[in-house]
Order: C-alpha cells, then structure tokens, then sequence
C-alpha cells in the first residue's frame, strides 16, 4: 500500500500540473505555454509507466515499457523546448525537431519488438524483468537490447541539452539585464541549484535501472527515493514556470513599440557627451529612484535614441544597465539608513526605488556583502 501511494504520487503532481498548463494556456496561447503543457503532459505519461512497472501490473508492462522508451529520452527534451520558448522566438523549424528522432527511434524499437514477440515471448520477457538473472534469446534479447538502449540514448543526450539549455538562459538574462533594472520577475534560473540536486538523484536512479532492473523494482528506497525526487522536480518546475508573466517575446514587443515611439536616430552622437548626460541622470538626478525603471525610459529622459543609450550604457561603460541602477539604488539605501537607523526595511526598500522586498535584498546581498537586516543590526551595535 505504502509503494502504490508513493509511487502515485508524481503521477498525482503530473496531472494536476498539466491541468493547470492547460488553463494557463487557455488563457495565453503562446509557444511557451504550449511547451510546459506538452512536458507536463510526458512528466506524467512517464511516471504511469513507472507506476505500473514498479507495482507489477504485469499485463500493462508492455504498454508501460513502451510508453517508457519516449518519454524517457523525451522528456528534459521538452523541457529545453520549452526554455528555448521562453529565451527565444520559440519558433521551430524541422531540424530543430531532430532531437526528438532519437525518442521516436526508441519508441519504434519496443513497440515493435513487443508486437513481434507475441504474447507467449511477451510474458517471458515480463516475468525476466522481475527476475535476478535472465538470459535471452532471440527476439528477447533484441529487447533487452532496446530497453538498454533507451536509458543509453538518454544519459547522452543530457550533455547537449542542458549545455544548450543552459546556454539559452545565460544569454536571456544578459539580455534582460541589459534592458531592465528590476529583473527578478523576468530573469530564468531561480530554482536551479535545488533542480539539479534532485536531477543528479534521478540519474542515480536511471543509473541502478541500466545496471539491474531487478534490484530496482525490488529496492523500496530506490523507488521512493526516485517518486518523491521526480514529484519535487516537477513541483518545482510548475511552480516557477506557472508563477512566469514574461518571456524573450514580451521583450520582443516592448522594443518594437519603443522603436516606433523614440525620436529618430541623430546623425552623430559624441559618446563621450552622453555617458556624462547617462550619469547625471541616473546619479545627480537620481533617475533610478523610478521603480522598473528601463533603458527606454532613460533614453526617453535624455531625448535620445534608445539604441545610443543601450551601446553607451552596456558597452561602453561595461556593465549591464541593471547593475548601473541598482548599485545606485543600494547606495541609497545604506544612507537612508544610516540617517534613519529605525526606518522599516520595507520602507527603504521602496524610498530606494526597488519594485520589491525580493529584489531589494537580492541586490542588497550581492553589492553590500551582506544582508540589510544584518547592515541595519550592524547600525544599531556602532552606535
């Protein structure tokens, strides 16, 4: 009983976030909500076969193994697809969709070789994966081979797609930096450290799979181990990808409507000029006690030309136009705070122009070394 209610439970998780994929893009039909519904989606056809399997539903196994050989290797595929739907256009043309041919590969092989077998063969091979020692023959050993080959096709596949995906994500949140001052709202990457943590339990546990079935199917904490990982994975990832407002084409967007409203290009700019102007703006004028502040805004500010404020800010002055802000930002919250040591933190947050408690501590921490519970406390034993 313990095991069915364990092991029931991703496939809970699984379906209850597909069906709030699904809502959500009821209500916002893009690429990157299509692309969460459709990993969701396999996340759950995964843990059914894995349900099945563990619980010995013997006269499911095959259709279970078969289900197993796409969503296995398919399944951190979709989850690229969708970042790459996020941190991109999304648009994907045939080749794009060759890193799906492997899983496909996988799917024909079981599938057909359970329909070869028949279903004498079919009830040998079962019983075998349950048992400690097997050796097959024949069409059997063929799918043994296949089943090695399924997990083997996985564990390849996971350099490349989490270098990409990772790669992905990197240059969108270079992008929003450049762009935004509050950026925790749009940024990708915040879970992360805990994903990979339960990530790396999860090959573990594909790695005693490849090894022996058997030992497996009969370890209790192995599977619980993999259920309650996989359902804190997919919990993870709903919940940031659910909580999402905005994507590479919201971005899109905001720049295109920017592009038809700023002033025309001039047709020379002393850069030198207009990094004096950025600075008194941002420093003199203290421009960054505007909360979500843009790029856009600030070129607006100067009547100029977005692209010439972009270039002389993340080019020329070399950091990004987040960090322009919100170091300013944090230094005028060290000085409101020292000269009123007892002003709520929340309260300082807003005055400095931060859009969020989030924000104001994240930056606090990053510029300070520390955070402004501690600075304030550090305040209050000098005096």
């Amino acid at each position: 009983m313990v095991r069915i209610l364990v092991t029931a439970c991703p496939v809970f998780v699984g379906a209850v976030l597909s069906g709030l994929a699904a809502l959500r893009l009821l209500r916002r039909n893009d690429a990157s909500h299509r692309y969460l519904l459709a990993f969701m989606v396999v996340a759950t056809l995964f843990q059914i076969s894995h349900f099945l399997f563990f619980n010995q539903v013997r006269c499911l196994v095959p259709a279970a193994d078969t289900a197993f050989s796409f969503t296995l290797p398919a399944l951190f595929v979709f989850y690229y697809y969708y970042i790459d739907s996020l941190t991109t256009t999304g648009r994907r043309t045939w080749a794009g969709w060759l890193s799906l041919l492997p899983s496909v590969v996988c799917l024909v092989a079981v599938g057909a070789l359970y329909l070869a077998m028949g279903p004498e063969d079919t009830d040998v091979f079962v019983e075998g994966l349950y048992g400690a020692e097997t050796a097959f023959s024949g069409r059997l050993a063929w799918q043994w081979l296949a089943h090695k080959m399924v997990i083997v096709v996985f564990i390849l596949q996971i350099g490349p797609v989490v270098w990409i995906t990772l790669k992905r994500i990197r240059s969108y949140n270079d992008s929003v930096s450049k762009q935004y001052s509050d950026t925790d709202d749009k940024i990708v990457g915040q879970v992360f450290p805990p994903l990979f943590f339960i990530f790396f339990v999860f090959i573990v546990a594909l790695t005693c799979l490849f090894v022996s079935k058997f030992v497996f199917v009969h370890n209790n904490g192995i599977i619980y181990s993999v259920s309650i990982a996989f359902s804190l994975l997919l919990l993870l990832i709903g919940d940031h990808a659910l909580e999402r407002r905005f994507s590479f084409l919201d971005m899109a967007r905001e720049e295109a409507q920017e592009e038809v409203q700023q002033p025309a290009a001039e047709p020379q700019v002393d850069e030198t000029v207009l990094r004096k102007r950025v600075v008194h703006a941002i420093k003199t004028e203290k421009l960054f006690l505007q909360p979500n502040l843009k790029i856009s805004d600030l070129a607006r500010h100067l009547h100029t030309n977005r692209s010439y404020i972009y270039n002389v800010v993340n080019v020329e002055m070399g950091i990004s136009f987040a960090e322009l802000v919100n170091r300013e930002r944090v230094a005028f919250a060290v000085e409101l705070m020292r000269q009123q040591p007892s002003l709520l933190l929340a309260d300082v947050a807003v005055r400095s122009g931060f859009s969020s408690n989030v924000s104001f501590y994240r930056n606090f921490k990053k510029y300070q070394n520390c955070s402004p519970k501690e600075f304030q406390q550090q305040l209050s034993t000098d005096d």
